[in-house]
C-alpha cells in the first residue's frame, strides 16, 4: 500500500487510491450525519425534561414524556451506530487475488447485462470464510478491481 506521500506506481494502484478516498470521505460523511441527528436529539431531550412530570402528568407532559422517549431511542441508535461502525473488523484494503467467491445470489436474467440485484452471498477470503460484515463490504465495495472478479463471477454463474 502506497502512503499519502506516495506515487502510485501505475493507473491500477491510482484507481484503487482514488476508491479508498471515496470510501473513506463517504464513511466520513455517514459517521458525521448520525452524529449530527444524535446531537440533535439529545438537545431535544435536554429541552424536554423539565417539563416532564414525575407524577400526575397532564396531556401535555404525555406529549412531552412521548417526544422526549423518542428523541432518547433516535440519540441512542445513532450513537450505537456509530459505535458499531467504528469498531467492526472490516478487511480494509481487500486484495482480490486473495477472494475466492463462492456462491453469487440475485441473478434474474432480465437484468442483463448490469445483473443489478446480483450479490456474493458467499465467498473466502485468503482461504477463510469471510463474515456476513465482510461479505456486505464486498458487495458495496467500489475497487474496480473487486467490481470486475464480483461481475466475472456472475458472467460464469449465469452461463
Amino acid at each position: 500500500m502506497t502512503t499519502p506521500t506516495e506515487q502510485p506506481t501505475d493507473r491500477e494502484e491510482y484507481e484503487r487510491m482514488w476508491d479508498e478516498l471515496i470510501a473513506c470521505r463517504d464513511q466520513l460523511a455517514d459517521a458525521r450525519l448520525r452524529a449530527m441527528d444524535a446531537a440533535n436529539a439529545l438537545q431535544l431531550c435536554h429541552n424536554l425534561f423539565p417539563l416532564l412530570a414525575l407524577k400526575d402528568e397532564d396531556k401535555a407532559q404525555r406529549i412531552c414524556r412521548k417526544g422526549f422517549t423518542s428523541s432518547f431511542a433516535l440519540a441512542e441508535k445513532n450513537l450505537s451506530r456509530i459505535i458499531e461502525d467504528s469498531t467492526i473488523n472490516h478487511k480494509q484494503n481487500m486484495k482480490p487475488e486473495l477472494i475466492t467467491i463462492i456462491d453469487i445470489d440475485g441473478i434474474d436474467g432480465q437484468d442483463y447485462p448490469d445483473f443489478c440485484d446480483a450479490f456474493v452471498a458467499e465467498a473466502d477470503y485468503d482461504g477463510e470464510p469471510m463474515t456476513e460484515e465482510e461479505l456486505e463490504q464486498l458487495n458495496d465495495s467500489t475497487d474496480s478491481r473487486i467490481q470486475s472478479l464480483i461481475r466475472d463471477a456472475i458472467l460464469q454463474h449465469s452461463i
